[in-house]
C-alpha cells in the first residue's frame, strides 16, 4: 500500500507533514514523485535525515524499492531511466536529481546554492521511543536548512513520520496537531497541512499475528499495532 501524493500537493501547502501507520508507503512515493518531476521538469530535491549514520544507510538502498519495481515492470513509465546515487547525491539518468543531507551538518551547506532545488523531504522526522534524541533546537535547525536550500525560491516540504506519537517538537512549535474527523487539517492559512494515514488492513492483519495476539491489551499494543495516541 502506498499513498498517493496528489490529494496532499492539491492543497498547496508549503509544508506537508505526513503521519503513516506501520505498513502505509510514505517514503516511496514521495522519492517516486521527486524522481519523476526532476524527469519531467527538471526540478531537483533534497533528502533530509537528522544524523549522518541515517543518511548513510539511506543513501545505500535509496533507489533499491523503485528499480526492483521498474524490473517487475510495475513502474513502466519509468522504463529506460537510471537510478542511483553516489555518496550523498542522487542520480538520475547519470545527472544530480537531488542531494542527501542532514540536520547535524546544517552549516555546512550556508555558503552552497541549490537554485533549481523544488522538493525537500525529511524522512522519519518522529523518533520512535528508545531511539535517538531530537537535537537541541531542532525546528530553528531545521528550518535554517530549508531557508539555505530555498533562498528566495519557491520549496516544497514534504515530512514524514511513523504514527507513534505526536509528541514532538514540530508540533509544539507550530502549535498543530494530528487531524480529527477527517484525513487532512491544514494550519497556518493553509501554509501546513497535516495528513494522518491509516492502515486497518494491516493493523487488523497484524492483531492476528501470534505476536498481536500475546501483546494484545498491553501498553505494548497500544503503542504498536493500535497507535492509540
Amino acid at each position: 500500500m502506498y499513498n498517493d501524493l496528489s490529494k496532499v500537493l492539491s492543497y498547496n501547502a508549503f509544508l506537508n507533514i505526513i503521519i503513516g501507520e506501520r505498513g502505509v508507503g510514505k517514503t516511496y512515493p514521495s522519492i517516486k514523485f521527486t524522481s519523476k518531476q526532476f524527469i519531467k521538469k527538471g526540478y531537483e530535491f533534497v533528502y533530509v535525515r537528522r544524523y549522518k549514520t541515517e543518511l548513510q544507510k539511506a543513501m545505500r538502498g535509496f533507489y533499491d524499492a523503485l528499480n526492483k519495481n521498474i524490473g517487475l515492470g510495475i513502474e513502466n513509465d519509468l522504463k529506460g531511466h537510471t537510478f542511483s546515487t553516489s555518496g550523498n547525491k542522487i542520480y538520475i539518468d547519470d545527472k544530480i536529481a537531488g542531494y542527501g543531507m542532514t540536520l547535524t551538518t546544517a552549516q555546512d551547506f550556508k555558503s552552497s546554492n541549490f537554485p533549481n532545488v523544488k522538493y525537500i523531504i525529511f524522512d522519519e522526522f518522529i523518533i520512535e521511543e528508545g531511539q535517538k534524541h531530537y537535537l537541541k533546537n531542532e525546528v530553528e535547525s531545521f528550518l535554517g536548512l530549508v531557508e539555505t536550500i530555498a533562498r528566495m525560491n519557491d520549496v516544497t516540504i514534504i515530512m514524514l513520520g511513523n504514527a507513534v506519537t505526536i509528541t514532538n517538537p514540530y508540533f509544539l512549535y507550530f502549535d498543530i496537531n494530528l487531524p480529527y474527523g477527517n484525513d487532512i487539517a491544514t494550519f497556518k492559512n493553509g501554509l501546513i497541512l497535516v495528513q494522518y494515514l491509516e492502515n486497518k488492513p494491516y493493523r487488523e492483519a497484524k492483531k492476528r499475528t501470534k505476536f498481536g495476539q500475546l501483546v494484545n491489551g498491553t501498553e505494548y499494543s497500544n503503542y504498536a499495532i493500535d497507535n492509540n495516541f
